[in-house]
């Protein structure tokens, strides 16, 4: 029964640090925007939010099925979305490079591999999609 006892101490405590830590993500990723950084660093992460480099992995690995770069990565691609989204409502012309940088990527090549892994298509197909697309007020 102790042992029970000391399982079931051991599930909650896992699940407040798993919230704990989910929650610390989601803010300095959605508010702080942190993956704007394309020198960030799973370490410089993991400080920042007041854990160390082996829970944040475990974490992204056990509980968000993703690596690191997976993570904020995707991160990166919506922020690409939005300026993307930007320039089809704007006119605004923006190469592919522009978008990339500002979103946080340091390299246009990794830019490419992961727009089509999250998104199913590339930036240009993305792009093309929202000009299409009739006007919505979303």
């Amino acid at each position: 029964e102790e042992n029970i006892r000391a399982d079931e101490n051991n599930a909650l405590r896992q699940t407040v640090w798993t919230e704990e830590l989910e929650n610390s993500l989601q803010k300095v990723m959605e508010v702080e925007q942190i993956y704007l950084n394309p020198q960030l660093t799973m370490l410089e992460m993991a400080n920042i939010i007041g854990t160390n480099r082996t829970y944040l992995s475990q974490y992204l690995h056990d509980v968000r099925k993703q690596t690191f770069y997976d993570y904020i990565n995707t991160y990166r691609i919506e922020a690409s979305c939005r300026l993307i989204k930007y320039m089809a409502e704007s006119g605004e012309r923006l190469n592919m490079t522009d978008i990339s940088l500002k979103s946080g990527f340091n390299s246009t090549s990794t830019f490419y591999r992961y727009f089509p892994k999250i998104k199913q298509m590339s930036p240009g197909d993305y792009y093309k999609k929202l000009l299409d697309a009739p006007q919505n007020n979303e």
